[in-house]
């Protein structure tokens, strides 16, 4: 997968939304899919917006379910794992950013 965190963003904030194939090892994908399939009722959880004490669930806004990924659970564990290597991957590309702007305005002589 090879996509930056600015087409990504500017598509979330867009669409509301992105597809990006392959973006998950098929291992990781498909151990997702067996997790899932394998939950109880019990374990998903009714969505509700806002946090703390203005944590509330109304289903005129939200009428999903929800299920917390842990770390306690081999397949969801594998799941942080490759989204942590995302997270790694775009704060080392920001910062290569940053440094080649602070370079290039280095370069730059007042006029």
């Amino acid at each position: 997968m090879s996509i930056s965190i600015d087409k990504v963003a500017d598509a979330l904030s867009e669409e509301g939304y992105i597809v990006i194939p392959y973006a998950l090892d098929d291992d990781v994908l498909h151990g997702l899919q067996q997790r899932v399939t394998r939950l109880s009722s019990e374990q998903w959880l009714r969505a509700g917006v806002g946090r703390n004490t203005d944590y509330q669930q109304n289903k005129k806004i939200r009428s999903d379910s929800i299920f917390w990924i842990s770390k306690d659970d081999p397949q969801e564990l594998a799941f942080l794992q490759e989204m942590e290597v995302l997270r790694v991957k775009d704060e080392k590309d920001r910062k290569e950013a940053e440094r080649k702007e602070r370079y290039q305005r280095g370069k730059r002589k007042p006029q």
